[in-house]
């Protein structure tokens, strides 16, 4: 009893058993180098990308320690302007440079008129000394931003 089927297939003719063409070769060659460029595409990316986070990371640090530096400045500073400003270095220097202080004459006191920042672009200064009537000065007057005529 013959079970095969009426074609006989030899080894010559079965697909696995092909040479592939060189058509076909190329091609695969091809792919596989496309694969190893992307991958190798990626790499140098992830490195990169890598590369510019831990520079990043390295100047977010200089910078942080650059405000902590001055962050102490400052306190040192404030430290040293209440130590200024204190009564008792004021007393000390008064005595130590022997000043002679005396209150102010009633001429050498002036009110000054104080604008909002907000609104001081907008304010000229011919205006503001309109109103103030000009600062006296050594047998002359000066209008602020007036010119003398």
């Amino acid at each position: 009893m013959n079970i095969q089927s009426g074609k006989m297939r030899t080894a010559d003719s079965r697909t696995g058993n092909r040479q592939p063409s060189v058509g076909r070769r190329a091609a695969a060659i091809v792919k596989l180098l496309c694969v190893l460029v992307l991958a190798g595409g990626l790499a140098n990316a992830y490195i990169y990308l890598t590369q510019k986070i831990t520079e990043t990371d390295r100047e977010i640090r200089k910078t942080q320690h650059e405000i902590h530096l001055v962050d102490r400045e400052l306190d040192s500073l404030r430290v040293r302007r209440e130590k200024f400003t204190a009564w008792p270095h004021i007393r000390d220097s008064i005595a130590k440079y022997n000043l002679k202080l005396h209150l102010a004459e009633p001429g050498q006191i002036r009110s000054l008129a104080l604008i909002p920042p907000a609104l001081a672009p907008n304010v000229s200064v011919a205006s503001r000394a309109a109103g103030q009537g000009g600062i006296r000065t050594a047998a002359r007057t000066v209008d602020r931003g007036v010119r003398q005529q």
